[in-house]
């Protein structure tokens, strides 16, 4: 009997171990889920609510098709050009750097760095419809334009971020850089490489210096993506040309003037764009893996959708920028009577971007201000110019704390995203206030003023309004609102304001 109860005890106290330990182990499971949950919740906390999936840097030997997909790579709102270099191959490196600077100057895009690649061993075909093909208008002398290598050291001094190297030429200057810049293979997530699939004369991007090839190949610390761009003439029909010219802004413009070229049939041949389209979708093509590198090549089925893809990276509507609406509205009939009168013509002017600026900047400002729409204005132009994007860049504003001038500041919170809950805004106080603003991007800095003519129209028009009507009458803010929306309509961002290079590479 004792014998059968100490077994019936055991029993019990074995079970009650098991359900213990369940217990135990649940308690152990939910606590461990509950962290898992903590840690991903903290990091999204921390994590940048949005910026640019790719940090590239473009090599290019000056062909047709790599004008069209720098333009590509510009007009994205994914991709943050930081610097473009020029090698001998299609153009002379020379050649080649006159009309990338000549486009950036064209697109505004002056802060974005530009580099030659001086290594002469091999020459340049000097294709002479790409030679006689103008990029832009403004830029003359290639003397000015530093060598690669520097401008690819300044940029990764200057950035955190890992960058794609996109070779839309040979891998010269990729190779020089791998043994003349400190630190360069820790720096480069990839490469991604124009290219065919087979390795040959006929291969253009790789008879340009093919024994680079070996050397990068041999090299496992940077990962070669091959792109292949061999498509042809069937994407740039008739169709897309059309759909092309519905897209207003100055990329699409660039990429038209190339189509239209007639004495060559490179001029509207499919090539290097490929690389563009792998950089944003990249579950087009399918990828053959290699021992030294990776090919990849568009999936038959999917060559008919690149015209589609083309409009949407031109479009930049591949990514959403906004953090609570999905769409920021665009109709005219969301706009009150006044605003709705100027929209159609300011936003085909100006772009959407800019509206969009204007119009939060004097949401936050509780009304439609005269300096409110300069600082949109301003800092609209300086992302421009270095080709950034919100949150990318440090500003100090000389608009004081005393309104007229420091109602700027709002303007330039709104369109740069430095704000002072980011902490990359700064007002300075003890000088003399003028609606002028430093800003630093990457190791640049320039300072921005608006020009003295529109200063004194301003200052001599509220002057005027304030001793008529004084600031406490509804009629002065009515007309200063109708002044607001004048120079919204009517200041071009590009003619009012100065720029100066206070530091640079």
């Amino acid at each position: 009997m004792t014998q059968r109860i100490t077994y019936f005890y055991i029993d019990i106290q074995m079970n009650y171990n098991s359900l213990a330990r369940q217990q135990v182990m649940k308690f152990l499971m939910k606590k461990l889920i509950l962290l898992q949950l903590f840690l991903m919740m903290s990091f999204l906390a921390l994590a940048h609510p949005w910026k640019p999936r790719h940090f590239i840097i473009i090599d290019t030997d000056g062909g047709f098709d790599d004008f069209r997909a720098i333009n590509l790579l510009l007009a994205s709102p994914e991709v943050r050009v930081l610097a473009i270099t020029s090698s001998n191959g299609v153009l002379s490196a020379e050649q080649c750097a006159i009309k990338i600077k000549s486009l950036l100057y064209d697109l505004h895009h002056e802060g974005i760095l530009v580099g030659i690649n001086t290594d002469s061993t091999n020459m340049a075909v000097d294709c002479l419809p790409a030679v006689n093909f103008s990029w832009g208008t403004t830029y003359k002398d290639s003397a000015s334009i530093p060598v690669a290598t520097r401008i690819i050291d300044f940029v990764l001094r200057n950035t955190n971020e890992k960058i794609t190297f996109i070779c839309l030429g040979g891998l010269g200057t990729i190779v020089r850089c791998n043994s003349e810049v400190d630190r360069f293979d820790e720096k480069i997530k990839q490469v991604i490489w124009s290219n065919d699939l087979l390795l040959n004369g006929d291969n253009f991007n790789f008879s340009i210096n093919p024994s680079y090839y070996k050397v990068m190949s041999e090299d496992y610390s940077i990962s070669i993506h091959r792109v292949c761009g061999t498509i042809g003439e069937s994407v740039y029909d008739d169709q897309l040309i059309r759909k092309l010219g519905t897209v207003k802004n100055l990329y699409t413009e660039k990429i038209v003037s190339s189509l239209l070229v007639k004495d060559t049939p490179y001029a509207s041949h499919w090539y290097d764009e490929s690389v563009a389209l792998y950089l944003h979708f990249p579950e087009l093509f399918l990828s053959d893996t290699g021992t030294t590198d990776i090919f990849n090549r568009i999936l038959p089925e999917m060559i008919e959708t690149c015209d589609v893809k083309v409009m949407e990276i031109l479009q930049g509507v591949t990514i959403n920028q906004n953090q609570v609406l999905l769409n920021f509205p665009m109709e005219i009939s969301e706009y009150q009577d006044d605003v709705q009168q100027i929209m159609s013509a300011t936003v085909r002017k100006y772009g959407k971007e800019e509206w969009i600026a204007c119009v939060l900047a004097n949401e936050l400002h509780r009304h439609l201000g005269v300096y409110a729409i300069v600082g949109a204005k301003m800092g609209i132009r300086v992302r421009e110019y270095f080709g950034a994007g919100v949150d990318e860049m440090n500003v100090v504003s000389y608009a004081g704390l005393q309104p007229p001038y420091s109602c700027m500041n709002d303007g330039l919170q709104v369109s740069t995203g430095a704000t002072l809950g980011h902490g990359l805004i700064w007002v300075q106080q003890e000088k003399n206030h003028l609606p002028k603003a430093d800003f630093t991007y990457l190791g640049q800095t320039i300072s921005v003023v608006l020009k003295d003519e529109y200063r004194v129209k301003i200052e001599s028009q509220i002057d005027d309004l304030s001793n008529i009507y004084g600031l406490n009458n509804d009629i002065y803010w009515a007309l200063i609102r109708n002044l607001a929306i004048f120079y919204w309509a009517n200041w071009d961002r590009n003619d009012i304001f100065e720029i100066q290079i206070i530091h640079s590479q």
